[in-house]
């Protein structure tokens, strides 16, 4: 027998698609990637530049541009190390909230926030940010911590893969046109 019915199956697909909208802080990592190469480029490429064209350059110029090309370097290093650590954290709590009331709640509690939560923690078990994805849930763990709310969440699962070809967390029924 079908776990849902057809007006269950489309609410899933909502909540699913509701979540998909929802706007995640950007990746700002690439930012300090380019800052980094602005100021490699401001160290080799100034000095050749400024001879070839016969310019010579104060000695206040010269400062200034080391004091710029130095805080781009050291600026962009700490943004591409933390500047997408503000999406995956989003992730992580919304994951973390999902599969807290799902296990506090079992088998049981609101049918709309049980939904809620279970599209929240497959759609949140992975992250991509663009240059990468990143896993974001200890599947083994989390089983275990669903505790009597796993099959709720496994069969959502199933319907997801059937109507949307998700990726499986849980359940590892890859189809055909999974990634």
């Amino acid at each position: 027998m079908e776990p849902f019915d057809a007006t269950e199956r489309l609410a899933l697909i909502a909540e699913w698609k509701r979540q998909a909208a929802e706007p995640l802080p950007p990746n700002l990592s690439q930012v300090g990637c380019l800052a980094m190469l602005a100021a490699v480029v401001l160290f080799i490429a100034l000095p050749p530049l400024a001879r070839a064209l016969k310019v010579t350059l104060p000695p206040a110029v010269r400062v200034a541009v080391i004091v710029v090309a130095v805080v781009l370097l050291l600026g962009g290093l700490v943004v591409s190390q933390f500047g997408g650590t503000r999406g995956r954290q989003k992730v992580w709590n919304q994951s973390e909230a999902a599969l807290a009331w799902l296990a506090a709640h079992g088998e049981g509690g609101d049918p709309a926030e049980r939904r809620r939560a279970a599209v929240t923690v497959l759609f949140r078990a992975y992250h991509s940010d663009g240059p990468t994805t990143t896993a974001m849930l200890d599947v083994e763990a989390a089983r275990t911590r669903l505790g009597a709310a796993l099959p709720y969440v496994m069969d959502v699962e199933r319907a997801l893969i059937e109507e949307l070809k998700i990726y499986p967390v849980f359940t590892g029924e890859a189809t055909a046109d999974s990634p």
